[in-house]
């Protein structure tokens, strides 16, 4: 990824609230850890930039931007009974090589052969569509679409079980949020609809059953991992930000199973977790929707 695109690589949708930026898959992103589908790169929202970019131009991570999905992050369909030379699945992404014996690494590049994607926009919304998909006895229809209402952007997915083997997985969105465009400061605070239960912690968070405060102005990483005992189906995060003004409201409609927080001074990123394990011939539906606010 470079910071010159190609007009081909987005196209955009707006409304009377939003105007967002969506890359077109194969093109920035063509790493083997994202969902290629549905990459938002910018949300603004009356000209004042919500997201960033993982890089902060020393540290280059997996190249996440903007709002960039994930599924298997620690367990790829398949990845276990695989052979090395031999294919396994990243849903989203395409079929990928394993190289040795070791443990799956998200953070590692690994060959891709990309499933195809088919691309539907609409005048508020778009859709991403990969059809038979397959790797050995696993495969899946998939449908993503982003969609504008007012001041809310709605990702929206169905995933459908087509092969002879479960889809046994998790999914979520690594949110990289810079909000109102500036340095992560002091004065931004994450607060959750639900307490957590708070399993790992590094860097400068203070953490409350509900809350996750900063001592200081990070100008070092900083993350938190936390586990949720009743999986809600009706989880929100919220972020706040004094000194912008701005607020940014995510619902997670679906069974939250854990919940993340990572950063660094020039962007953070709240991710809520998706187990599940789905069968040979279902199909599970769940969505995110993010208000906006200043």
């Amino acid at each position: 990824m470079n910071g010159e695109y190609n007009p081909m690589d987005k196209m955009e949708l707006k409304n009377d609230h939003l105007s967002l930026s969506l890359l077109t898959p194969g093109t920035v992103y063509t790493g083997s850890r994202f969902d290629w589908t549905g990459i938002v790169d910018q949300v603004s929202l009356k000209k004042i930039p919500f997201l960033g970019i993982e890089s902060d131009g020393k540290f280059h991570g997996s190249g996440g931007i903007g709002l960039s999905c994930e599924f298997g992050m620690r367990h790829p369909i398949g990845y276990r009974g695989t052979k090395i030379g031999k294919e396994f699945m990243k849903i989203g992404v395409g079929a990928l090589t394993r190289e040795n014996i070791r443990a799956f690494n998200f953070f590692k590049p690994y060959k891709v052969r990309p499933f195809p994607t088919e691309v539907k926009p609409y005048k508020d919304h778009v859709e991403y569509l990969q059809e038979n998909c397959r790797v050995r006895g696993y495969a899946y229809n998939y449908r993503k679409t982003i969609s504008l209402e007012k001041n809310k952007l709605i990702i929206s997915y169905d995933l459908k079980n087509i092969g002879e083997e479960p889809l046994k997985t998790e999914e979520y969105c690594h949110n990289f949020l810079k909000p109102g465009g500036g340095y992560i400061t002091q004065q931004i605070t994450l607060e959750t609809s639900h307490p957590f239960r708070r399993k790992k912690l590094s860097g400068p968070l203070e953490i409350e059953p509900q809350r996750v405060s900063f001592k200081e102005n990070p100008q070092r990483e900083y993350y938190v991992n936390a586990l949720m005992k009743h999986r809600p189906r009706d989880f929100s995060w919220t972020i706040k930000d004094g000194a912008s003004g701005v607020t940014l409201k995510c619902k997670e409609n679906f069974p939250v199973s854990q919940i993340a927080f990572w950063g660094k001074k020039h962007v953070m990123a709240p991710e809520a977790f998706h187990s599940f394990n789905l069968q040979p011939g279902d199909d599970l539906q769940w969505s995110r929707e993010y208000s906006f606010e200043i």
